[in-house]
C-alpha cells in the first residue's frame, strides 16, 4: 500500500506540474492574440492608407513600390490570419488537456480512497470487494488516459 500509495502522489504532481505548464501555455496564447490582433489593425490601417493614396491618384497608374506594398501587407495580413488559427486551435487543445487533467485528478483521488478505506474500516468488508473496488478505479483511469490520447 505503501508502494502504491507513492506512486500515486507522484503521478498527482506530475498531474500538477502538467496543468502548471498547460495554464503557462494557456497565458502565453492569450499574450499571442494580443499581439496578432495589434499587428492585424496597424496592417490594415496601413493597407487603407495606401489604397487611399491610390485613389488619390486613380487617375496615374500605381508604381511598383505600392504594388510591392500592398503585396507585402496582404502576404502579412494571410500570415496573421493563419497564427490566429493556430493560435486558435492551440488553445482548444490547452483547454482540453486542462479538462483531462482535472478528471484524472479526481480519479485517482477516488481510487486513492478506495485504496486506503481497508485500513480504515478494517475487516468489515471482504478484501475481494476492496479489490473489484480498486480494479474498478484502475478501469476509470485508464478509460481517461485513452480519452486523453
Amino acid at each position: 500500500m505503501e508502494t502504491f500509495l507513492l506512486s500515486m502522489n507522484n503521478i498527482a504532481s506530475q498531474a500538477v506540474r502538467l496543468r502548471e505548464e498547460a495554464e503557462t501555455s494557456m497565458d502565453h496564447l492569450i499574450a499571442l492574440r494580443g499581439v496578432t490582433r495589434r499587428g492585424n489593425n496597424e496592417l490594415k490601417a496601413a493597407r487603407e492608407d495606401v489604397l487611399a493614396d491610390l485613389w488619390g491618384s486613380w487617375w496615374n497608374k500605381p508604381d511598383a513600390d505600392t504594388r510591392n506594398l500592398l503585396k507585402e501587407i496582404k502576404l502579412v495580413l494571410n500570415s496573421l490570419k493563419n497564427v490566429e488559427n493556430y493560435r486558435r486551435n492551440a488553445l482548444v487543445g490547452v483547454v482540453g488537456t486542462l479538462q483531462t487533467l482535472q478528471a484524472l485528478g479526481a480519479e485517482m483521488e477516488e481510487l486513492r480512497t478506495r485504496v486506503v478505506v481497508p485500513d480504515i474500516i478494517g475487516d468489515k468488508i471482504p478484501i475481494e470487494m476492496h479489490v473489484r473496488s480498486i480494479k474498478a478505479g484502475v478501469d476509470g483511469l485508464k478509460k481517461g488516459d485513452a480519452k486523453a490520447t
